[in-house]
């Protein structure tokens, strides 16, 4: 009986054929998907300890365990697991071994569509344009024997491509970083790592005529421990040995559902998100729709990014950094319809959310607005331009809210700056006036604030009282405020305020009502109140006062800024929504729940 050695992991192929890597097709038939690939490290790769790694050639997106594919041969899988309710991430490597084993570069084979941009901590100036491809792969790293990494819909696998002439014998892996090596008596492997394993199944064996169909065979391969010292390889049993020979490890295609059709209607759904474990955290945080093409952009917030755990370092839980994306919508074109065509990765080396997305009224910027942490987070530009329009590069305190402005078209960061005071703050929520101006709320616990004429104060929340008739409020009330703030379309800030009661204020959301005269134009912000807000009442309209505990709030302002009307909603948790329609407002809320009083104190996180 010969032994052959392949590594999938859950979700993963393992290939031995003598056709070219690119021609080797998935045992179940799959294509490439856009949502798995592999990026080129152009330098948006760094280790955990901040310096740049050189080493790591392609980086994998979208699927478990993330890979880091890097030269001399050399396969790295990072993946996260959960300790007493924390969360670690581990590293385990996979090299070639043996007198027959050659040390190569991974080199792409397939260009996927899309573009992915990186402004981290490493790289503030950014990194951008950076390819991805469906795969790639390690040449002779053994004689007559390829290494291949591909996307499916599944996720990434690999495959050890076999040509005739190879011999079994010499294909023999060496694993690192683990604590201890496994094998059960079903053929899977066990690699652990403080208690915790990455586990790999045993492997599908199958064969690839001329025709390049698939021809199952009936035997599956199980892995076998050669030593002690994390030498292992895979049980090669009988085949054609003028076809080529794949051993695939993996979960079959997703499918059945019974025979109702639960689906009926939908057009197109999708997952987000790096790892399927319960230890990591992904999600969207904010959409917009294009009311041109229909275009997607999303915003949300992702744990891993761009970091590859030190040889032989194991981590506690990695903090968060923000992305946005642009999904094309191109109904019936298949190859076009739903691809992502750009990803920005922003962040530093702490926390950073996102929490607003708003497209502008020309279509040509997008506006993100969230939260960070992180002292080290690039502004861009790098230095203030001091040319009149706002910049904040520096962190005041445990948090500031983080704006964000880029290009529909590529991605690109045209603007970032941080905008906060000393306390925690962030912000939640955008609209835009008939005259392009953004306008942007959020939640803040800095207690005082400066105007520094309209630009960023040295350590308070950021003010700006122009001369018009506006709403004026230079101090927070209490507790957590809202505030009130307007850039224009060049980013000079013409107002900024607190607003808030003496309890805990919070803004969730906001609209614009148009109109051709700007006393009539309105700016509505909705949200939590922790008591009176500050009202101003018009008769006969509707208008409450607050609860000693919390409800919902209504505020709107003119065109420059003053307060026309507001009101509580007793009974409310909050409102969280609000938009205009043929000249109504309309509002979104929801009532009072007992468990919600646990979400009552602002931790300088989302707000509950």
């Amino acid at each position: 009986m010969k032994k052959l050695l392949v590594l999938l992991v859950a979700g993963w192929v393992n290939v031995c054929s003598a056709q070219p890597a690119s021609d080797i097709p998935d045992a179940f038939q799959q294509r490439f998907s856009g949502h798995a690939y592999l990026n080129e490290n152009l330098g948006q790769v760094s280790y955990t300890n901040g310096t740049l790694a050189p080493n790591v050639k392609f980086v994998s997106h979208g699927s478990s365990p993330k890979l880091y594919l890097q030269s001399n041969s050399l396969t790295t899988f990072q993946f996260n697991f959960p300790i007493d309710q924390q969360v670690y991430t581990g590293r385990i490597d996979m090299s070639p071994s043996g007198e027959l084993a050659t040390l190569v570069q991974p080199q792409a084979e397939l260009l996927s569509p899309g573009v992915d941009n990186f402004y981290l901590a490493h790289c503030p100036a950014g990194i951008t344009g950076v390819r991805r491809y469906p795969r790639v792969g390690y040449k002779q790293i053994f004689p007559f024997v390829d290494q291949v990494y591909y996307s499916t819909p599944n996720g990434i696998r690999t495959a050890i491509i076999c040509r005739q002439g190879f011999d079994p014998l010499s294909v023999v892996y060496q694993f690192h970083g683990q604590d201890s090596l496994r094998v059960d008596v079903t053929g899977f492997i066990d690699l652990f790592v403080n208690g915790q394993h990455l586990r790999i199944p045993e492997a599908m064996a199958y064969q690839v005529d001329g025709q390049g169909n698939v021809l199952v065979l009936p035997w599956m391969g199980k892995w076998e421990e050669v030593n002690s010292t994390g030498l292992a390889t895979i049980l090669f049993e009988n085949y054609d040995p003028t076809l080529p020979v794949v051993l695939q490890i993996g979960p079959p295609p997703m499918g059945g559902g019974g025979p109702q059709n639960l689906n009926e209607g939908l057009d197109w759904s999708t997952s987000i998100g790096e790892d399927v474990q319960l230890a990591t955290y992904d999600c969207v945080t904010g959409a917009v729709c294009d009311p041109v093409t229909a275009d997607l952009y999303l915003t949300g917030n992702h744990q891993y990014g761009e970091l590859c755990l030190i040889p032989g370092y194991f981590q506690e839980e990695v903090d968060m950094n923000t992305w946005v994306s642009k999904i094309e919508y191109a109904p019936g074109v298949p190859e076009l319809d739903a691809v992502v065509a750009w990803t920005t990765m922003i962040g530093g080396t702490a926390n950073d959310f996102s929490k607003a997305i708003h497209l502008n009224n020309a279509g040509t910027a997008l506006y993100v607005g969230g939260q960070t942490m992180s002292a080290d987070i690039s502004a861009f530009p790098e230095s203030d331009p001091n040319d009149g329009t706002y910049w904040e590069g520096t962190l005041k305190g445990l948090s500031d809210g983080l704006l964000i402005r880029l290009s529909t078209t590529g991605g690109l960061v045209s603007k970032q700056v941080l905008f906060g005071g000393a306390g925690k703050d962030l912000i939640t929520a955008f609209t835009e006036d008939g005259d392009g101006a953004i306008w942007f709320s959020g939640v803040t616990d800095s207690q005082t604030g400066a105007e520094d004429n309209c630009n960023s104060p040295a350590t308070a929340f950021p003010l700006c009282n122009p001369p018009e008739n506006n709403y004026w409020q230079p101090n927070n009330a209490g507790g957590t405020d809202a505030f009130l703030t307007c850039f224009d379309a060049d980013f000079h800030m013409t107002l900024s305020t607190f607003y808030g009661s003496t309890g805990n204020d919070r803004a969730f959301d906001m609209a614009y009502l148009p109109a051709a005269a700007d006393p009539a134009r309105r700016i509505v912000l909705v949200g939590r109140a922790g008591t009176t807000i500050p009202q101003i009442s018009i008769p006969g309209a509707f208008q409450q006062s607050g609860n000693a505990h919390k409800s919902g709030m209504i505020a709107t302002f003119d065109g420059s800024g003053a307060l026309v009307w507001s009101t509580n909603l007793q009974g409310l948790n909050s409102l969280q929504a609000a938009t205009f329609r043929a000249g109504k407002l309309a509002v979104l809320g929801y009532t009072h729940r007992y468990f919600e009083d646990v979400l009552e104190q602002y931790d300088g996180s989302e707000p509950g």
